[in-house]
């Protein structure tokens, strides 16, 4: 029987911390924290039968004495013990970073230290560490945290987790490692804008800073097509990096250009080194070092202005929408006059008073700087009140949605952006163009199997604009060819009396006042008075045309309401849903 430990699973989270168990290859495992921000997993075996192996990702580890010479494992390796960092190393099933090995030896009576080397990033390169640097090591209890083991602990993980760095994605500031602090890993960001519309971020840091990223990825760049992609080591230029964004990139998502001065020898003096971003699907990482400079002369005012200007169009190609139209149009955002934004009908099956654009920029992905209704310029709102969306990233198309208004128009009433990590819908809210974030639709890109719910929100929304934007009209404010028309009271009129034994009709008193219109000019004009029972007949005339159109009225709000409450009811169970 041949035992092998592997330590790239972790084990299950309901094991109880230093509580053992045993699974299903019969190791005794149990797991526990150490020196407060790390963990240990501990497997050992109680018989005669020795741990031959130990492998990370089912591949066996390669072992190296504290020289750096290959060895072998251990012979009557009984236990074996993976240390890792909590925080940094937070996936749920894998380690992807074990720091430290414990090997107990049965023969020797005593303790085997290994460190992971980092070599290509795989975790199968392991040395020794020497035997006087880990006297103060816990011998018993291996979540004993010791200051030793403390120390070593943290200098693996800012090693391999390349917590001593230049991140080129920083605001300005001072920075430090997170976890040591250490005066030698301070870096210093200062924050430039310039020329006609970028910025430069100039990071100064200590000369043993080895490592560039972006967030926590590591950059790497080659010189040629030809050449293998490699790390930056920052150790051989002087310690200022400067990179180059655009104004509007206000979350420094894609960084346009590096420039890195040469050490001050006599044949590099005054020189730099200049590298473009070689973007592609969301990944900043691959860099190319710029050839195109005749001299290596640091790139200053109009040149520089003219190669960002280019690596803009390139990278992140902005885009100015104009929602309201049905044909393609030439591009407003972007200074090549051939950049042309093609709209065609988008291929989702909905009735006759909908119809879907779809609005694309050449091949691959593009940046939505601005969007536009004719010459109007709409805004686009998140969630969060006020949170104002400047602009959308990483766009594959824009499908625009419209409805046939009362007038017969068609407006352009709700929006996808199709996106590479989803997509994000937005609504027309009817005021002062602003469009605010829609939630109760799939954020997957549109098709017919999501028609109904698409046309019930497009239902909601253009009844909601309907109502929103009919005119009101001000009674207070009269215009000039307005007839002012003042409110007579009507005089009382009473049937008087018959005379007693007299069959003649009474006389009629008083009138009946009537309005009249004389050009600009309102007159009260009193008609001859009719009888009660004539008063009575029109009023009941009226009261009957009144009744009728007041029922019309409430069977057409009614109807209405009842779109609007469905559209309403669905908005509300969905944003109860994702609190």
């Amino acid at each position: 029987m041949v035992l092998t430990v592997e330590i790239e699973k972790k084990r299950p989270d309901a094991v109880e911390a230093g509580k053992f168990y045993r699974d299903s290859s019969g190791l005794n495992v149990r797991k526990g924290p150490v020196c407060t921000k790390y963990e240990y997993y501990q497997q050992f075996y109680h018989s005669i039968t020795y741990i031959k192996k130990v492998t990370y990702d089912n591949k066996d580890l390669n072992f190296h004495d504290d020289k750096g010479k290959a060895k072998s494992l251990e012979s009557g390796v009984t236990d074996v013990v993976t240390y890792y960092n909590k925080t940094y190393d937070n996936y749920p099933e894998n380690v992807m970073r074990p720091l430290l090995l414990r090997v107990k030896d049965a023969w020797e009576h005593g303790y085997v230290w290994y460190e992971n080397m980092g070599k290509n990033g795989d975790n199968l390169s392991w040395r020794q560490i020497p035997k006087k640097m880990t006297h103060h090591f816990p011998t018993d209890d291996p979540g004993n945290c010791t200051k030793d083991l403390e120390k070593k602990l943290n200098d693996l993980t800012c090693q391999l987790y390349n917590l001593h760095r230049v991140d080129i994605k920083c605001d300005e500031g001072t920075h430090y490692c997170p976890l040591c602090h250490g005066e030698d890993t301070k870096v210093t960001v200062s924050r430039t804008s310039f020329a006609n519309g970028y910025t430069e971020y100039k990071h100064k840091y200590k000369s043993n800073i080895k490592t560039a990223t972006y967030d926590d990825e590591i950059l790497v760049y080659k010189n040629s097509t030809s050449e293998e992609y490699k790390p930056f080591d920052l150790r051989i230029f002087a310690p200022n990096l400067t990179v180059y964004y655009w104004n509007e990139d206000k979350d420094r998502k894609r960084p346009l250009m590096m420039q890195m001065p040469n050490k001050g020898n006599t044949k590099a003096k005054d020189t730099a080194a200049h590298f473009v971003n070689e973007y592609i699907q969301g990944d900043n990482t691959r860099w190319r070092f710029f050839t195109l400079i005749e001299s290596l002369k640091p790139l200053k005012d109009e040149p520089l202005e003219k190669e960002l200007e280019k690596l803009k169009c390139q990278l992140i190609r902005p885009v100015v929408i104009d929602l309201s139209s049905q044909e393609g149009y030439v591009n407003k955002g972007s200074v090549d006059p051939k950049g042309k934004i093609e709209v065609k009908n988008y291929p989702i099956n909905l009735s006759s008073k909908y119809t879907a654009k779809v609005h694309t920029y050449g091949e691959g992905t593009f940046t939505v700087t601005g969007l536009n209704i004719g010459d109007e310029e709409q805004k686009l709102y998140g969630l969060t009140k006020g949170e104002v969306v400047t602009s959308v990233w990483d766009v594959k198309s824009v499908i625009v949605f419209f409805a046939e208004s009362c007038s017969g128009s068609n407006d352009p009433i709700l929006v996808y952006f199709d996106v590479l990590k989803g997509g994000m819908w937005y609504e027309n809210t009817g005021h002062n163009n602003e469009w605010r974030e829609e939630t109760t639709l799939k954020r997957s890109a549109p098709g017919d199997s999501d028609k109904e719910e698409i046309e019930e929100a497009l239902c909601g929304i253009g009844g909601n604009l309907e109502v929103d934007t009919e005119p009101v009209s001000d009674a207070s404010q009269p215009s000039e060819t307005t007839t002012e028309v003042k409110t007579v009271p009507l005089p009382t009129f009473v049937t008087p009396s018959a005379p007693e034994k007299s069959t003649e009709e009474p006389e009629p008193t008083g009138t009946i006042p009537s309005v009249k219109d004389t050009g600009n000019k309102t007159e009260i004009v009193h008609d001859a008075m009719v009888t009660g029972a004539g008063v009575s007949l029109s009023l009941w005339r009226d009261q009957t045309i009144i009744l009728v159109m007041c029922t019309a009225l409430m069977i057409f709000m009614y109807s209405r309401l009842t779109e609007h409450f469905r559209y309403f009811y669905r908005r509300l169970t969905s944003r109860y849903v994702l609190l």
